[in-house]
């Protein structure tokens, strides 16, 4: 008797991040294709047109999609994330060129948790200096598609890096 052939969505759930994957069977052979998806906060000064300087070209990158992209000001302009929030991200992505003192709070909290903080600044601003008290990955950037572009890069390696630590 010939096996069906049959395809399964399965998420398993791991600290913070999901790991999705296709399971099909062909020619009585199992198949599992893993995807690992990261959830990425967005944090930012209130001062600047966040919606589409910020949020719209991050959502149009298409290989960004498959990722939980977190964007505290998408429905409301009210955030009020506790510290525990930030235990639960994997990438905190910050565009930093209108300070802001929520969004140092922010910060302070996910470098507490260890969580990688990656920090944008459009050309000719002069990012804080408290900044690198937390991380070195303080990014200029000239256009929002050179930033995306970058935080493309900056999510293909903490993919590659999770893919290494994960164990089933």
């Amino acid at each position: 008797m010939a096996s069906k052939s049959w395809k399964e969505s399965c998420i398993i759930n791991t600290t913070s991040r999901k790991l999705k994957g296709a399971v099909f069977k062909k020619d009585d052979i199992i198949v599992v294709k893993e995807v690992i998806e990261l959830k990425i906060y967005f944090g930012h000064s209130k001062d600047f047109d966040f919606v589409n300087e910020f949020y719209n070209p991050i959502e149009n990158e298409e290989s960004l999609k498959e990722e939980t992209l977190l964007f505290p000001h998408k429905m409301s302009r009210d955030s009020r994330n506790g510290r525990d929030f930030y235990k639960q991200i994997d990438l905190f992505i910050a565009e930093v060129s209108h300070p802001a003192t929520g969004l140092g709070m922010e910060l302070g909290w996910a470098f507490d948790e260890n969580i990688p903080v990656y920090c944008f600044y459009r050309k000719g601003i002069k990012p804080s200096s408290s900044l690198f008290s937390i991380t070195y990955n303080v990014i200029e950037y000239d256009s929002a598609q050179e930033m995306v572009n970058q935080i493309v890069v900056i999510v293909q390696k903490a993919k590659q890096k999770a893919a290494k630590q994960m164990v089933l």
